[in-house]
């Protein structure tokens, strides 16, 4: 049996509905049941637990061959460091005494040691803990999702211009959560222990992500640039806590600067920004 955390999510679904298709045996874990339907319509077994019972998620991950990590977001209206540590502690602690064969972590690019630095801080955090474990664990690093983007469609449609913390032209790694997916289910069947970096066909820029949008939409879309000084005060405004407001803008600042792995490390999906933002506009969700 292969567990799949955060299974209603956008990456957790596309993986479970590879391994189901491929005549597996998956366990979803989700706190929402009815997000989850469709997942057991197609054979999932169902594990409904908050992950920070790790009572629970333990009794799960005893009977496992396999785990796919990833460590929910915390709600930024609280202290997001405090919060997904709280739950990489649950999830360490669920993962003691289990005889698994594939532990896979869900991580991002950019991730290193750190307080106060989001999700780089947060997630590498994560990946050591899981190592202390399970030596021979996969880490997955991936670029900075397309779907952070859905958002924007919103404001897009109604005012005609796309809010950003990054500069127009500054160079980001971003993948659609179908490569990730897909790359995914591979490493469950053959994958090497390791760090595995996963980003979209090229690389793009924010420039690149309004295009898309003006491409899709056939109009004009604005860039509402936040200057650096002022990203904090753009946090805040969306009522994000002190803290976490902090931890993102160090986070922002971080991905500006743009330290990537060399390409030949690389795993390059095949999913295009145009093509995500265009499937995206027909369908939005």
């Amino acid at each position: 049996m292969f567990v799949v955390m955060g299974a209603t999510g956008h990456i957790g679904s596309e993986l479970a509905k590879n391994l189901l298709r491929s005549g597996r045996d998956v366990t979803v874990v989700t706190r929402s049941k009815k997000r989850a339907e469709n997942l057991v319509k197609l054979g999932a077994r169902l594990a409904e637990i908050d992950i920070s019972d790790y009572h629970l998620l333990h009794e799960v991950l005893k009977e496992a061959s396999g785990v796919y990590i990833l460590n929910p977001s915390a709600n930024p209206v609280h202290d997001v460091d405090l919060e997904e540590r709280r739950t990489i502690a649950a999830i360490t602690r669920a993962l003691e005494n289990t005889n698994l064969e594939k532990v896979i972590v869900q991580s991002t690019y950019g991730a290193q040691k750190g307080d106060h630095i989001g999700d780089l801080g947060s997630l590498y955090l994560l990946e050591e803990k899981v190592k202390e474990i399970y030596p021979e664990a996969l880490i997955v690093r991936a670029g900075f999702y397309m779907s952070n983007w859905d958002f924007a469609l919103n404001e897009i449609i109604e005012k005609g211009c796309l809010t950003t913390i990054y500069p127009s032209h500054s160079i980001i790694p971003m993948v659609a959560h179908r490569d990730i997916a897909d790359y995914l289910t591979g490493l469950v069947e053959s994958g090497k222990a390791g760090i595995h970096y996963v980003k979209g066909p090229e690389f793009y820029t924010v420039q690149d992500v309004a295009s898309a949008f003006e491409t899709a939409l056939g109009k004009r879309v604005k860039l509402e640039v936040v200057n650096r000084e002022d990203i904090e005060n753009y946090y805040l405004s969306l009522s994000f806590s002190k803290s976490s407001a902090m931890s993102f803008t160090r986070m922002a600042l971080k991905t500006i600067s743009g330290n990537w792995p060399p390409l030949n490390k690389t795993l390059r999906g095949k999913i295009t920004l145009k093509q995500y933002i265009e499937k995206l506009c027909l369908n939005p969700t």
